[in-house]
């Protein structure tokens, strides 16, 4: 007899736009043992229920969206249901996995004009967040960022004390601590603009660029202009950095999905810079990016919600040849190459900011959704992948 896979799970049912239930979401119980199980699961796909297509919480969020014309974005079902408790509706969430392009069409055809992101305050939310804002703002949309305060780790913990300040009853998006999403960025990280040491300089101003790469010229130059008054740095000089970071983007589009994953000796056309002026291709990219990603794991210095995902990211982009094939395990591949992994950690200051992980993962993370369907054929690196996209 088969075990029912939600088994031992709080049952959320998923409503589609017209108020009937499509699907479930699974959620582990408090004092689960078994730390490999993810921590929500869906109701497998179907011909009623697409998760990608499907806002949870818009049947109850739209006759507030349609009247104050904005909404509050977070990751999971649990947040929105704690935010209706305090009264807050016009807030849905993408579930825990990418927001996709069909998500996006859905809030391009409501009157939504601006959007909050009140994702989680850890690794994983600023990461989630800022490929959802990139998003966004290419997509038209006033994007703004809530301050949740550092000593809570996600809305729905600071909506207890939000709730003493600001009253939920026809709220206007005016009363909540929210603030322009790119400056919210600017503002903390400021220290690092800032720095005696040039290469955190240099990286955080790389990744910011990142964030306008693509966005409409009369912000980037709004925000090239404050860039510039914090680091000192010529606008002329940032704008041209920025010119690199969008035709290295175009590279990427179109070169990427034209690795040949069969040959593991291929030559990859693509270039780009990746934190340094060398040039990389973009295999020795994944790789370099993969190695940033194992040393912080080797060094005790990676995310915990990321501990779990580093071993699958190992053994998804085996396929890829990326890593060698004979490495069986990640402990085998660390026990093999410890001296380069030391000398990784030795010349990256992996304390000064976060973003080294941020960066790192993306890369890695982007290069597997574009090819994903290059090597995702057999089913347990299907449920791999799946796995990495959520949540855990």
């Amino acid at each position: 007899m088969s075990r029912d896979k939600f088994l031992t799970r709080l049952m959320i049912p998923i409503l589609n736009k017209e108020t009937k239930v499509v699907g479930f979401t699974g959620r582990i119980l408090p004092g689960e043992k078994n730390k490999d199980r993810p921590k929500y699961l869906n109701s497998p796909e179907s011909e009623i229920f697409k998760k990608g297509e499907i806002w949870y919480g818009w049947p109850e969020a739209i006759s507030v969206i349609r009247r104050e014309k904005w909404a509050i974005l977070v990751e999971g079902n649990m947040d929105v249901i704690a935010a209706h408790r305090f009264g807050l509706f016009n807030v849905i969430a993408s579930q825990g996995t990418s927001v996709t392009q069909k998500q996006i069409q859905i809030l391009k055809q409501s009157p939504i004009k601006k959007l909050v992101i009140a994702f989680d305050n850890d690794t994983a939310g600023q990461i989630s967040s800022q490929k959802l804002f990139k998003m966004l703002a290419i997509n038209g949309f006033e994007v703004l960022k809530l301050k949740i305060p550092g000593e809570f780790k996600d809305l729905d913990e600071f909506l207890p004390i939000l709730s003493k300040t600001v009253s939920f009853v026809d709220i206007k998006i005016e009363k909540l601590p929210a603030i322009d999403y790119l400056q919210g960025i600017l503002d903390n990280s400021r220290p690092q603009f800032t720095s005696n040491k040039p290469e955190i300089i240099r990286v955080e101003i790389e990744y910011f660029l990142t964030l306008l790469s693509g966005l409409k010229p009369l912000i980037c130059e709004q925000y090239l202009s404050k860039l510039s008054m914090i680091c000192g740095i010529s606008i002329s000089t940032l704008d041209g950095l920025l010119s690199e970071i969008n035709k290295k983007n175009e590279r990427i589009n179109a070169g990427l999905e034209t690795i040949n994953t069969e040959d593991s000796d291929s030559q990859v056309n693509l270039e780009l810079k990746f934190n340094n002026n060398s040039t990389l291709s973009a295999r020795q990219s994944i790789t370099v990016s993969l190695q940033k990603l194992i040393t912080l794991f080797f060094k005790n210095k990676l995310q915990d919600q990321y501990k779990f995902k580093i071993h699958l990211l190992f053994d998804i982009l085996k396929h890829f040849r990326i890593i060698d094939i004979e490495m069986v395990s990640l402990q085998e591949y660390i026990a093999q190459n410890k001296e380069i992994l030391e000398l990784t950690a030795q010349n990256t200051d992996f304390n000064g900011t976060i973003y080294y992980q941020i960066n790192a993962w993306n890369v890695v993370i982007n290069f597997i959704d574009l090819n994903r369907d290059k090597f995702l054929f057999e089913k347990q690196l299907k449920e791999k992948y799946t796995l990495l996209k959520t949540r855990v």
